[in-house]
C-alpha cells in the first residue's frame, strides 16, 4: 500500500516534527508520495517580481488564485525551484 501525504503551502506548515515522521516512515519501509503545496511562497514571489496576487470569489464565496501564465511561471520557481528541493534536503538529513 502506498501512503499519501499532503503537506499545505501556508507559512510554517513544513515543520521539523513532519519531517521526522515521514522520514520515519520511509526508514520503516512505508511506500509513500508526498505532495506539497507553495501558496505563501508564491505570494512573496509574486509580490517582489511585481506581479501581484489577483483572487476571484465564486457565487458560494470561495475564494481561489487567478492563475495567469506570469503567475504558473511564479508558482513553478516557488515549488520546484525552493520548496522542493528544501524538502528533499530536509528528508536526507
Amino acid at each position: 500500500m502506498t501512503l499519501v501525504i499532503k503537506i499545505g503551502g501556508a507559512a510554517g506548515t513544513v515543520t521539523e516534527n513532519i519531517i521526522h515522521e515521514i522520514a520515519q516512515l520511509v526508514a520503516e519501509g512505508q511506500r509513500l508520495v508526498l505532495l506539497h503545496g507553495g501558496s505563501d511562497l508564491t505570494n512573496t514571489l509574486s509580490q517582489r517580481l511585481g506581479h501581484p496576487v489577483r483572487t476571484i470569489t465564486s457565487p458560494s464565496g470561495m475564494v481561489s488564485r487567478y492563475t495567469d501564465r506570469e503567475t504558473l511561471r511564479i508558482y513553478a520557481m516557488a515549488v520546484a525551484g525552493q520548496i522542493n528541493t528544501e524538502l528533499v534536503a530536509l528528508l536526507q538529513q
